[in-house]
């Protein structure tokens, strides 16, 4: 389900998979880093995939499956070098 607007809570999510979400409403951007590996770029660059008002996680072997406030699915393979994010106003850094 695609929601204009960002209006998509965490407890609207379908899932009919084997997967388990967890709840990561509270923050407000999600950013994964990830080197670049491309021979025109000179070593040591990176690409920044950045996933806002994320509401659910699922991290498997492979990656982690991310579900935003508009409905995507993001998936981010295994590899990056830095995760980072933001809580949004009041909302605890850490929930897990």
């Amino acid at each position: 389900m695609i929601i204009e607007g960002g209006k998509m809570e965490y407890k609207d999510i379908i899932n009919w998979s084997t997967r388990t979400f967890s709840d990561i409403s509270s923050e407000k951007k999600r950013v994964y880093r990830y080197p670049l590996q491309h021979s025109q770029f000179p070593f040591g660059q990176v690409i920044s995939r950045v996933i806002d008002f994320p509401i659910g996680l699922s991290v498997s072997d492979s990656g982690h499956y991310v579900i935003d406030s508009t409905g995507w699915v993001h998936f981010m393979p295994k590899g990056f070098i830095e995760l980072s994010w933001v809580p949004k106003d009041g909302c605890p850094h850490i929930v897990q």
